[in-house]
Order: structure tokens, then C-alpha cells, then sequence
């Protein structure tokens, strides 16, 4: 791209994009809309290999989210339905 466009997604998913500097939040206001990811496993016990996934897909996002809380540390975060 020549500098222009936009980029909309779920925070994690335009994480990577965000902390590597090819985009720059659009606004000074960013929506929290309150939702989640699950892991579930499908047995009542998991086996080692798949609680080590697991375990590391939950370290990565924590660790990609923890890095794009510095580059949006001077946006406005808004809870969905609130009021703004």
C-alpha cells in the first residue's frame, strides 16, 4: 500500500500489525467490546501434548497483547454501550 487504508479487526488479530509499526491506530478512541477466546478441549483430560498448546497459544497472545497496551497507551479505551 502507498500509506492508505484502513484496518479493522479484533485487537489480537491486528495485534502483530500494530506492535511491528506498518499501522497506526486511525483515532484516538478504541472500542472494548467485552469479549473473550476460549480454549476447550473435548476430553475431561487433555493429553500433555495438547495442554502444552494450549498453554503456549494462551503465552503468545498474552505476550502480543502485552506489547500493543504500549503502542495504544495514549487511546481512548471505550466499553461497548457506554456512554461516548
Amino acid at each position: 500500500m502507498l500509506g492508505h487504508g484502513v484496518l479493522l479487526g479484533w485487537l489480537l488479530a491486528i495485534a502483530a500489525p500494530l506492535n511491528m509499526g506498518t499501522v497506526v491506530p486511525a483515532s484516538k478512541r478504541v472500542v472494548e467490546t467485552g469479549y473473550n477466546y476460549v480454549l476447550e478441549c473435548r476430553t475431561h483430560e487433555p493429553s500433555a501434548s495438547v495442554r502444552h498448546v494450549a498453554q503456549w497459544l494462551i503465552d503468545e497472545m498474552r505476550a502480543e497483547l502485552k506489547k500493543v497496551d504500549y503502542v495504544l497507551a495514549s487511546v481512548e479505551r471505550v466499553r461497548r454501550g457506554a456512554p461516548g
